[in-house]
């Protein structure tokens, strides 16, 4: 592809890595949110100011499993989406449209049980902007020019991939703050606490990766730029 060609398709190309980037937070934020309402679905009593969950504990298990199944799924898709797998933009849409029935069907729960539904619609937010997003793509004038099937770039999906560890494990390691809103007991105790660790080592773990694959894709596209412009060179002696 010619100079020209690729900023005439950049605008759809960093439309392409937006919507990755969310897709692979939304992910995140949903297997997040699944370990962290075990807790409540398995020992809402032991927790002071959760005493309104405790008959529904069932429910809230059966929101952990939906979250569980999606989120696993979730991975995969991603994984399909980088490979340019057939049909993995219809299962995409299927994700986010289950994650954001979820996270509505949570989010309202805990209204209405409890009067607060932080960090629950923190995910609904995220998981209806990334669907957008995705719907968004696919419009006629579009989807062509986003090119799933990565068929014209290399670098690019290592930068999309380091970008969003980067900004996933940003996510991670803070959870205990943005998440502390609606986990604050009466003894201002912080629940999140009980997953702190995990947190910050996994969400550490992510940033560095994510800061290794960016420097990888920035030497891929460094040596590719290189080799173009000796090959210019090249060309230019020839015919002189």
């Amino acid at each position: 592809m010619t100079e020209e060609g690729i900023k005439k398709n950049r605008p759809s190309r960093i439309l392409r890595g937006i919507a990755l980037t969310l897709m692979i937070i939304t992910v995140l934020l949903t297997i997040i949110g699944a370990v962290g309402t075990v807790c409540i679905a398995i020992g809402a009593e032991n927790y002071k100011g959760m005493e309104a969950l405790v008959p529904y504990k069932w429910l809230y298990k059966i929101f952990v499993i939906i979250k569980f199944i999606v989120g696993i799924w979730g991975i995969h898709v991603i994984y399909t989406l980088f490979k340019g797998r057939e049909k993995a933009y219809r299962n995409s849409l299927i994700v986010l449209i289950i994650g954001l029935l979820v996270a509505a069907a949570q989010m309202t729960t805990s209204h209405f049980l409890r009067g607060k539904t932080m960090p629950v619609d923190m995910r609904f937010y995220v998981t209806l902007v990334t669907l957008i997003v995705f719907l968004i793509i696919r419009i006629p004038s579009i989807w062509p020019k986003v090119d799933f099937t990565w068929s014209k770039e290399n670098g690019s999906k290592s930068t999309v991939a380091g970008t969003a560890m980067i900004i996933s494990g940003i996510i991670t390691v803070t959870t205990p703050i943005w998440a502390s809103s609606s986990h604050i007991t009466p003894d201002g105790y912080n629940l999140v606490n009980e997953i702190a660790g995990p947190l910050l080592y996994g969400g550490i773990s992510f940033i560095i990766l994510g800061i290794t694959v960016l420097l990888y894709s920035f030497r891929i596209s460094y040596r590719q730029k290189l080799l173009n412009t000796r090959k210019q060179i090249s060309h230019v002696s020839i015919r002189n």
